[in-house]
C-alpha cells in the first residue's frame, strides 16, 4: 500500500517535470557537484556553532548544529544511493523526489537556525549570519540550479528563516533590511529559472540534433544498403574512402580490389565506352564539379551504367583535399532507353537502321565538308510482291531478313545499310565511281541467286538507283529524290540493273510528271479519242473487226505517243480508269457499225488485277446495246503471268459472258504454248517482228509456220500484225493465216470513228 502511494506520488511529481532524457541531463550537475555543496553546508554549520555559541545558547546551538550535520549526512547518503541507481526509470523519479526532499530539509534546518539564532546573537554574530543568509540563499540556489524545484525548496526555506530572524531583531526589524532577503531570493530564483530554462532548451536541442543525426545515419545506412543511389568520397589522391562496397557490388569484385584504386582508374580499367567516360575523367582531373555524368562500365562481360554527381573539397588556398558526391546505378534505365531507341531507330524485322536513323546519318554526312565521294544507293526488290503473295507473309518476312543479310555481306567497310520500309533499302557508301560500280555489280549478282526458304527456291532481283553527294550542295530530300529518279529509270530499263542519276533523267522525270498531269486533265475534260485499224479476213477480204487504238492530244503537250503515255498511266494507276473509258467508248462506237463487224480492245495487265473489268465490260455492253460476241479483248502474255489463278477465273467469266479473247504479240512472251493450253483463246496474233522478217530469217519463218499449224490444229483463228507490203500479205496468205492487219490495209491515224462509219457505209452501198 505504501509502495503504491509512493509510486503514485512519483508519477504525479514526474508529470510536473521535463521528459526523462532532459531530467537525466538536469540531474548531472547535482550529482557531480552535490558532494561539494554538502561539504560546504557542514563547514558553514561548524562555523556557525563556533561563532554563535555562548553559555546562554550553547544547548540550542549544539542541537541545531547536530541536526544540521545529521541532515547533511543523510543527504550525502541519499546522494550516493541516487548516483548508483538513478538511471532506471523508477529511480529517476525517486532521485528527483529524494534530492528535492533533501534540499528542502537542509533549507528548512538553515531557515530554523536563522530564525532562532539571529535574535540572540551579538552584533558580530548577527552580521556574520546575515552574510551567511545571503551566501546560502545564493549558493544553495546555484548549487541546485539545474533542478529548479530543489533550488526553490532549499533557498525558499533559508530565505524565509533569514527574513524571520532579521525581523525579530528590534534595531533591524523596523528597517527595510529584512525585506532585502525575499528580494534577493526572488532575484536569485529568477536567475535560476532563466538558467534552468536555457539549460533545458540546450539539452532538448542537443537531444533533437542527436536524434536527427541518428535518424539521418539510419536513413543513410538504409539508403546506401538498399537504394540505387549511394554516397561516395575520395581522398586527395582519388582513392575511395566511402562507397567502395557499392562499386564493388556493381562490378562483382571483392571490395579490396576496388577500394585500392582511384575512381578514375576504375572508370578506365572497367570502361565500356572510352568516349562516354572521357568527360568524367577530364573533369575529375581538372577538379571541376559535375552532375549527372554517365560512366559506362563492364562487369563480367555485362554493361553497367553509373550516374555520378560530385564536387571537390577545396581549401581556401585552392588545394583539393578530395571529392564527395552521389552515385546512382542507372543500368536498368539506360538499357530500357537503349531498347526504346532501338525500336525508334531500327527495323524490328531485319534489325537494320530504319528510315529515321538513315535520314539522321545522311543529314550528318551532308553537314560535313568533303562528301564529294559519298554516294547514295537506293534499292528496290524486283518480284518481291509476287513472292510475298504466293508464299505468304511469313515467308515474305523471312525473305526480307535473308535479303538484309545478303546485302550486308556486300556492304563496304564504311558503308551503312538501312531498310526504308517495305522492300526498299538504301546504302550510304564512299569511293570512286569505279568502286561504286563494283559494289553495285556485287549486289546484283548476289541478289540474282535463289533464296531457299521452306524447301522453296525463290527468285527475286533488285534495281538500284545511285546518286552522288556534291560537297553537301544537295539537301537530304533532293539527294533522295535523285536516287529515286535513278531507281525509276533502272526499273523501266528492264529491272535488275543499276542506274546513276544525271540531268537527263531529271528531264525525263519532269516530262513524266507533265504527261501524268495531261492524262488526268484528259480524263477530266474527255480529251481521249479512239482511232481504229481494220482487221481483214484473208479469204473474203471483208472487214472482220476494228482494233481500237487510243490517241491523246492536249493543248499543253500536243499529240502524245501511246508508247509514252500508256506506261505512265500504268505506273500511276490511271490505266484502269482510262481502260474503262476505252471499253465503253469502243462499244458505243461499234454499236453504230454493221452488225457483222466486231471491235477489238487492248486490255492492260493492271485492269485484270483490279477485279473490275467484268463489271466494266458488262455495263459498257449494256449501255451500248452491243452483243458480247461483237467485243473482243486482246491481252498480252505478260497479263497472264501474274496471279494466273485470278486471271483464269476472270477470263472464264468473260468467256461465259460471250466476249471473245485474243492473245496479242504471240511468240514474244514467256510460255506461249502453256498459255494456249490453259486459257481458252479465240484468236492469236503473230507479232509484227516475225511477220516482217518472214522469209529473210529462218527462225521467224519457222515460228510463223509452227504457229499456223498450231492454230489450225487447235481451231483458233490466226491474225498477222504488221502487214505493210504486198509481199507481207502474200506470205501470210501462203501459210494459211486467217486475218491480217497493218498499214497496207489502213493507217490508224487516218481512221477515226467518222471515217470508219463512212468506210463501212460505202461498203454497204
Amino acid at each position: 500500500m505504501v509502495k503504491s502511494k509512493f509510486r503514485t506520488k512519483l508519477s504525479e511529481f514526474a508529470a510536473l517535470i521535463d521528459p526523462r532524457h532532459v531530467v537525466l541531463e538536469q540531474l548531472q550537475p547535482l550529482l557531480s557537484g552535490g558532494g561539494s555543496s554538502l561539504v560546504a553546508n557542514a563547514v558553514v554549520a561548524f562555523i556557525v556553532w563556533a561563532v554563535i555559541r555562548s553559555p546562554e545558547n550553547s544547548q540550542t546551538v549544539g542541537v541545531w548544529t547536530a541536526t544540521c550535520l545529521t541532515i547533511v549526512a543523510c543527504s550525502a547518503v541519499a546522494l550516493s544511493v541516487v548516483r548508483r541507481n538513478f538511471n532506471t526509470k523508477e529511480w529517476l523519479l525517486a532521485a528527483i523526489y529524494v534530492l528535492t526532499v533533501a534540499s528542502a530539509a537542509r533549507g528548512l534546518v538553515w531557515g530554523i537556525g536563522f530564525a532562532l539564532l539571529m535574535p540572540a546573537a551579538d552584533n558580530y554574530g548577527q552580521l556574520m549570519l546575515g552574510w551567511m543568509i545571503a551566501g546560502l540563499v545564493c549558493g544553495g540556489a546555484f548549487s541546485t540550479w539545474s533542478l529548479p524545484i530543489a533550488a526553490l525548496a532549499f533557498s525558499g526555506f533559508a530565505a524565509l528563516g533569514g527574513f524571520l530572524g532579521m525581523s525579530a531583531i528590534p534595531s533591524v526589524g523596523e528597517t527595510w533590511m529584512p525585506f532585502a532577503v525575499p528580494v534577493l531570493f526572488l532575484f536569485i530564483m529568477r536567475s535560476v529559472g532563466v538558467s534552468a530554462n536555457a539549460f533545458k532548451q540546450s539539452v532538448v536541442a542537443e537531444k533533437q540534433v542527436a536524434a536527427k543525426n541518428e535518424v539521418i545515419g539510419l536513413l543513410l545506412r538504409e539508403f546506401e544498403e538498399n537504394a540505387s543511389d549511394w554516397l561516395w568520397e575520395t581522398d586527395k589522391q582519388g582513392n575511395l574512402t566511402r562507397g567502395a562496397e557499392r562499386f564493388a557490388r556493381i562490378l562483382e569484385l571483392p571490395v579490396e580490389k576496388v577500394s585500392s584504386k582511384s575512381l578514375t582508374m576504375i572508370s578506365e580499367i572497367f570502361s565500356l565506352s572510352e568516349n562516354e567516360n572521357a568527360v568524367f575523367t577530364t573533369k575529375f582531373k581538372t577538379q571541376e564539379s559535375f552532375s549527372n555524368q554517365i560512366v559506362a562500365l563492364e562487369a563480367q562481360g555485362m554493361p553497367r551504367f553509373i550516374k555520378l554527381s560530385a564536387r571537390p573539397f577545396v581549401t581556401e588556398k585552392g588545394v583539393c583535399k578530395g571529392w564527395h558526391g552521389v552515385a546512382s546505378d542507372v543500368t536498368d534505365e539506360r538499357i530500357a532507353d537503349m531498347k526504346v531507341r532501338k525500336l525508334a531507330l531500327f527495323d524490328t524485322l531485319t534489325e537494320l537502321p530504319n528510315r529515321t536513323f538513315f535520314y539522321d546519318q545522311l543529314d550528318a554526312v551532308l553537314s560535313k565538308p568533303g562528301s564529294s565521294q559519298t554516294w547514295i544507293m537506293y534499292l528496290d526488290l524486283d518480284g518481291f510482291k509476287n513472292a510475298n503473295d504466293t508464299y505468304g507473309h511469313a515467308v515474305g518476312d523471312q525473305l526480307l531478313r535473308l535479303v538484309a543479310a545478303r546485302l550486308g555481306s556486300c556492304l563496304p567497310a564504311k558503308g551503312m545499310l538501312a531498310r526504308l520500309g517495305g522492300d526498299e533499302f538504301s546504302i550510304i557508301c564512299t569511293g570512286t565511281k569505279s568502286r561504286i560500280d563494283g559494289y553495285a555489280n556485287e549486289i546484283l549478282k548476289s541478289m540474282d541467286q535463289v533464296f531457299g526458304i521452306n524447301n522453296n527456291d525463290i527468285s527475286i532481283g533488285v534495281s538500284i538507283g545511285i546518286a552522288l553527294m556534291l560537297d553537301g550542295a544537295a539537301c537530304r530530300d533532293e539527294l533522295m529524290r535523285r536516287a529515286d529518279v535513278a531507281l525509276y529509270a533502272a526499273k523501266h530499263q528492264g529491272k535488275g540493273v543499276a542506274r546513276y542519276y544525271d540531268e537527263e533523267l531529271d528531264r525525263l522525270q519532269l516530262r513524266r510528271k507533265d504527261v501524268e498531269a495531261g492524262l488526268r486533265m484528259a480524263l477530266a475534260k474527255d480529251l481521249f479519242v479512239l482511232h481504229y485499224q481494220p482487221i481483214i479476213d484473208v479469204r473474203t477480204g471483208r472487214t472482220h473487226s476494228y482494233e481500237a487504238l487510243l490517241r491523246l492530244e492536249t493543248p499543253e503537250l500536243g499529240r502524245l505517243n501511246p508508247d509514252e503515255f500508256i506506261p505512265i498511266a500504268e505506273d500511276t494507276g490511271l490505266i484502269s480508269e482510262i481502260g474503262g473509258w476505252v471499253i465503253r467508248q469502243a462499244c458505243m462506237d461499234a454499236s453504230r457499225w454493221p452488225q457483222d463487224v466486231c471491235v477489238a480492245v487492248n486490255v492492260s495487265p493492271l485492269q485484270l488485277k483490279s477485279n473490275q473489268i467484268l463489271s466494266v465490260v458488262t455495263q459498257a455492253l449494256a449501255a451500248a446495246s452491243l452483243p458480247p460476241s461483237r467485243l473482243e479483248l486482246e491481252l498480252t502474255e505478260s497479263a497472264l503471268v501474274d496471279n494466273a489463278e485470278q486471271t483464269t477465273r476472270i477470263l472464264a467469266d468473260l468467256k461465259t459472258l460471250g466476249v471473245s479473247l485474243a492473245l496479242d504479240d504471240f511468240g514474244t512472251g514467256y510460255s506461249s504454248l502453256a498459255h494456249l493450253h490453259q486459257f481458252n483463246f479465240d484468236r492469236i496474233k503473230i507479232d509484227r517482228s516475225f511477220v516482217q522478217s518472214f522469209g529473210s530469217r529462218r527462225e521467224s519463218t519457222a515460228v510463223v509456220n509452227a504457229v499456223a499449224h498450231l492454230a489450225r490444229d487447235l481451231g483458233i483463228l490466226m491474225t498477222a500484225e504488221g502487214i505493210e507490203t504486198a509481199e507481207h500479205m502474200s506470205a501470210m496468205q501462203s501459210v494459211g493465216c486467217d486475218q491480217v492487219q497493218g498499214y497496207l490495209l489502213g493507217r490508224p491515224a487516218a481512221m477515226p470513228q467518222d471515217e470508219v462509219i463512212e468506210r463501212e457505209t460505202k461498203k454497204q452501198a
